[in-house]
Formats: structure tokens, C-alpha cells, sequence
């Protein structure tokens, strides 16, 4: 590494040489982001069953079962 601190690097290479470690910390925090909000759905959908079952139980009426 010594033999390459008298190069002066250009924006452009400066930037081709990160872009690939750039472009793979996007991926990665799209993914996580993703990865989130799928589970927030997941749990928001779980509680909205919960209280559609609940409110389904409080509104039927109780029905005698057949002898």
C-alpha cells in the first residue's frame, strides 16, 4: 500500500472505487427495511383478527343448541 499514497485519485475513480461498497449498504438497509415493515403488517393484520373475532363473539347472539 505504500506504493500508492503518492496517487492522487480523481472524483470519478474515488467514486468507482466505493461505489460497490455504497451500492451494498443500500441493499442492505432496503432489506432491512423491508424485513420491518413486513413484520409491523404482520402484527398490525394479527391484532385487527383479534378484534374482529372479539367483536364478532360480542355481537352474535347466543343460540339454544338443538337437543
Amino acid at each position: 500500500m505504500a506504493d500508492h499514497q503518492e496517487q492522487t485519485l480523481t472524483p470519478r475513480e474515488m467514486v468507482r472505487a466505493h461505489l460497490p461498497i455504497v451500492l451494498d449498504l443500500i441493499k442492505t438497509a432496503s432489506l432491512v427495511v423491508v424485513a420491518v415493515s413486513g413484520m409491523l403488517v404482520s402484527h398490525h393484520t394479527h391484532e385487527m383478527s383479534l378484534e374482529i373475532k372479539s367483536a364478532n363473539n360480542q355481537t352474535t347472539p347466543m343460540i339454544d343448541p338443538m337437543p
